[in-house]
C-alpha cells in the first residue's frame, strides 16, 4: 500500500464538485494510505466558511464534509511532530508554515504529497520532484481514468 500526504485542497474536492473533483476522488478510492497533519481539519473548516460567506454553499452543506468522519479516510498526525521540520522548510523555500507542515510530513514519511494548490506545487516541484504530486496527474499516477 502506498502512503500519500493530502492537504485541505484535496479533501475539499472530495465533497465539492469543482475543478479536479474526479481526480481527487480517484485518490480517495485508490486504497492508498492517506495521511495529513491534524491542521487539515481547521484548514478545511476555513475553506468551507469562505464558501458560505461568498454564498457558494449553505451552512448545512459546509458541515457535511466536517461531519463525514475524515478520520476513517485520513490518518492524522499531530502537527507538533513535524513543526521543527516545517519551520525549516518555511525558511528554506519561503513558504507558509501551514503548507510546510504537509511537506514536512511527506518528507518524514518518505512519501508523496498530493495537492491542488498550484502555487505551492509550482514553488516546490523543482526542489522536491520526488515528493510533490499535482492533483491533475493522479489518473496517470494511479493508472486510472478521471472520467
Amino acid at each position: 500500500m502506498t502512503t500519500r500526504v493530502v492537504d485541505a485542497s484535496i479533501v475539499a474536492k472530495w465533497f465539492i464538485p469543482e475543478t479536479h473533483f474526479h481526480e481527487a476522488r480517484l485518490l480517495r478510492m485508490s486504497g492508498d494510505s492517506l495521511v495529513a497533519p491534524d491542521l487539515l481539519t481547521v484548514e478545511l473548516a476555513r475553506f468551507l466558511l469562505k464558501k458560505v460567506r461568498r454564498g457558494e454553499m449553505t451552512e448545512e452543506q459546509a458541515r457535511r464534509p466536517l461531519d463525514a468522519g475524515l478520520d476513517k479516510t485520513v490518518r492524522f498526525y499531530a502537527m507538533l511532530a513535524v513543526l521543527d521540520d516545517a519551520v525549516n522548510i518555511s525558511f528554506r523555500f519561503n513558504r507558509d508554515p501551514f503548507d510546510a507542515l504537509y511537506v514536512a510530513l511527506a518528507l518524514r514519511e518518505r512519501c508523496t504529497f498530493v495537492t491542488a494548490d498550484r502555487v505551492l506545487y509550482d514553488a516546490l516541484i523543482d526542489a522536491l520532484p520526488d515528493t510533490m504530486v499535482w492533483v491533475g496527474d493522479l489518473p496517470a499516477l494511479l493508472g486510472t481514468s478521471s472520467a
